[in-house]
């Protein structure tokens, strides 16, 4: 299509000098309609006359077969008789059939001319009266949709063109209509210039295929309106905000009007009225007026609970006469892209929807990648200054020297994590087909490969399941969770200036309050138990150890968080037996380890790389930043399409301002992957062996920590273990997919 509409595009630069020559308006690029009326909201006009039915019909091959006095009932002998609305391929094989085609067009190219010996042409003709009633209003058209291009004619007049399959025509008929019979012509031409940009996957159809109605309005009228339904910050109380053009049609400066706007519920109830005075209007000009209405708590929509409210709108003199009115339905919902949200749309089962997802949030990144580059650049110089001021070899050593974690750890954790991923890509490979996906881009990653999810829990069900779920933690353990709940360590819902995702703080005398951004998803129950995790680490550190030792470093943190995930995961394996439901616990933890230990260690990469860039006296620009970046993710993805905006996803990863802090996500998954399967199917001393690392704080260096667990990351023996996990399910996923359950 793009390819396409260039080529249509170009000839626009010749529109002037072709316009000589062509004598024809659906040739003419200069032309896309005469003496339509302007574009409006829809709304059902009070009193219309449908003009759907049996009107006479004439076929000929091309338009320069049509008689040239037509309009004027001469030429034309023979008719058929045709429904409107309808294709005319549809009513008889006599008439030229229905064409299918995508990309290639239906006709040779020659833009923006037809062609010359075949071009379906279709004259309409039919006749109508207007009601007395409608004597001194002014009267309209309207053709709801015509394919491709239309000429109207009425008593013997031309009264304008249109060209545009898809989008209504209007014309105000007024100076032509007469007392009595009413003579109504239409020329309908299947091509035109318009159909060069028509290339989309549909079948070719020709005629008057929608409604065409009369109307009629009052000299002074309301043209057109806009209703914005407006939600708080808390998705609570709304303003309806109404802007409505008022014009006039008539030979003379208008009087002062009235625009009156009454909101009603469903029951016909009225929730507020406003008016809105309007000027004096000049005679053939308009005038905009605006009301706002608030609105205490509506009911809000939904796909689920699609509550609707009616907006009517008046139009009065000063005196209080109502010369035009008309309603509105409306519905109170707030649709917005935020970080908390943004999980919902990217796992979309509808693939349109992911992408506008990703393209949409990427967008103000990618406009602002100068300065965010410029930011990223600032912090790495200022790490690696850090670094060589006090005499660190690098920023990464100096980084990791706070928790004495030797640089070995890091390293190894890449050199495992690349030899392990033909895993990474046999599993994206598995979701690709899952999908059914002729090829896979970085926005389809995330949607779960069994479609929607089988399983969810709102936040109380979750609730209840998590302390179900940490059971195999011990008495002790259990007894903290109870706690959590009961003293509301939990704040539940997003709002506006919370930060997005899940967080876990409070200081050595508080209690350890949990942030969440919670929606009624799998992922989100996830997010809760990790959080859970955290917290009850920080409260068992800080019941134990004296306040110098009342904490613990990140390396420790998100093991504590992780070993709660995987210990959900075993749970929910065990709980939800059915085929569907196991698919979607397998692929929600081989997601889970994708985003962490993968992810992460990517994140890894690219973080010690552009300081080893900037150490080496390498300008960190945005061209620098995006190559990088996009030479690792493409390792990472070898099988996916490298879309453009992946390239800037460093823009909009916080934790690469945090000096060397991503790896800890990587490691702590891995051993907590080791330590899950030792408290789920270990030992009571296992069990005590867990609580000690939790209690243990900063009292001893990190690694000499988690070795009271029975981990020790100097060795590479818990990523194997991890990925050994990963390798067993992903092996159960395989088989349940082979078995032809996946997504439709």
């Amino acid at each position: 299509m793009r390819i396409q509409r260039t080529l249509f595009l170009s000839v626009l630069a010749l529109a002037s000098s072709l316009s000589i020559a062509q004598t024809h308006d659906w040739e003419n690029l200069a032309v896309s309609s005469i003496n339509t009326e302007k574009s409006h909201s829809h709304y059902e006009p009070a009193g219309k006359i449908l003009l759907n039915g049996n009107w006479q019909f004439a076929y000929f091959k091309h338009p320069s077969q049509v008689p040239a006095d037509f309009f004027l009932g001469k030429g034309i002998t023979q008719w058929d008789a045709i429904k409107v609305p309808s294709n005319w391929q549809l009513q008889s094989n006599r008439y030229d059939p229905p064409v299918f085609t995508n990309i290639k067009y239906p006709f040779e190219m020659n833009p923006p001319y037809t062609p010359k010996d075949y071009n379906p042409t279709g004259v309409y003709r039919t006749q109508f009266s207007l009601p007395s009633k409608w004597k001194g209003e002014q009267v309209f058209i309207h053709f709801a949709g015509v394919q491709s291009a239309m000429e109207l004619f009425i008593n013997g007049k031309q009264v304008g063109y249109h060209e545009d399959a898809m989008l209504p025509a209007e014309f105000n008929i007024t100076p032509y209509l007469k007392k009595g019979k009413n003579e109504l012509y239409v020329k309908v031409l299947n091509w035109s210039d318009g159909s060069y940009i028509e290339d989309q996957d549909f079948w070719r159809l020709s005629g008057i295929y929608r409604d065409v109605y009369l109307f009629a309005t009052p000299e002074l009228r309301m043209r057109d309106f806009s209703v914005y339904p407006q939600l708080d910050a808390q998705y609570r109380d709304a303003t309806l905000q109404v802007q409505v053009e008022v014009q006039n049609l008539g030979e003379k400066v208008s009087d002062a009007l009235v625009v009156q706007t009454t909101l009603k519920d469903s029951k016909g109830n009225v929730i507020g009225t406003e008016k809105a005075s309007v000027a004096d209007i000049a005679a053939g000009k308009e005038a905009t007026v605006s009301a706002r209405i608030a609105v205490k708590n509506p009911l809000k929509w939904t796909a689920e609970t699609p509550n609707l409210y009616k907006v009517e709108l008046s139009l009065l003199t000063a005196k209080g006469k109502v010369l035009q009115s008309f309603t509105q339905n409306v519905g109170f919902r707030k649709v917005e892209l935020t970080n908390g949200n943004y999980s919902v749309y990217i796992e979309s089962k509808n693939q349109a929807v992911r992408k506008e997802a990703f393209e949409t949030l990427y967008k103000p990144y990618i406009n602002l990648k100068n300065t965010f580059a410029s930011t990223l650049g600032t912090e790495v110089k200022g790490h690696n200054f850090s670094a060589l001021v006090h005499n660190y070899d690098s920023a990464r050593q100096a980084a990791l020297a706070s928790n004495q974690v030797p640089e070995e750890v890091y390293d190894a954790l890449v050199e495992v994590v690349n030899e392990k991923l033909p895993l990474l890509h046999r599993y994206i490979a598995l979701q690709q087909k899952a999908l059914g996906l002729d090829e896979l881009h970085m926005y389809d990653l995330y949607v779960p490969i069994t479609g929607d999810a089988p399983i969810k829990y709102n936040y109380e069900e979750a609730a209840k399941a998590s302390r179900e779920a940490l059971l195999p933690l011990g008495e002790e353990y259990a007894e903290i969770m109870k706690k959590a709940y009961a003293d509301r360590w939990i704040d539940v819902a997003e709002n506006i200036g919370k930060r997005s995702g899940g967080y876990s703080s409070g200081a050595y005398s508080t209690a350890p309050y949990i942030l969440l951004n919670w929606h009624d998803e799998l992922s989100n129950f996830f997010t809760l138990v990790h959080e859970l995790g955290h917290s009850a680490h920080s409260y068992f550190t800080r019941n134990t150890q004296p306040k110098q030792y009342g904490d613990y470093s990140i390396f420790l943190a998100e093991i504590a968080s992780t070993t709660n995930e995987n210990i959900l995961t075993d749970y929910l394996l065990k709980k939800h037996t059915d085929k569907e439901a196991q698919k979607y616990i397998l692929n929600n933890y081989l997601h889970r380890f994708k985003s962490t230990i993968f992810r992460q260690t990517q994140f890894a990469e690219f973080e010690h790389q552009i300081h080893l860039m900037d150490q080496q006296g390498q300008p960190l620009t945005q061209e620098s930043l995006a190559k990088v970046y996009g030479e690792i993710n493409a390792k990472y993805y070898a099988n996916v399409i490298q879309d453009e905006q992946i390239a800037y996803e460093w823009a909009r990863i916080p934790h690469f301002y945090m000096n060397y802090y991503v790896y800890q996500y990587a490691t702590g998954f891995a051993a907590a992957s080791y330590l899950a399967e030792k408290i789920v199917h270990g030992t009571e001393e296992d069990k005590e062996a867990y609580l000690t690392y939790l209690k243990a704080g900063s009292s001893d260096y990190p690694l000499e920590v988690i070795k009271k667990a029975g981990v020790d990351m100097t060795n590479t023996d818990y990523l194997d273990a991890a990925f050994k996990v990963f390798e067993d399910r992903l092996v159960e996923l395989e088989a349940l997919v082979e078995k032809g359950v996946h997504l439709s």
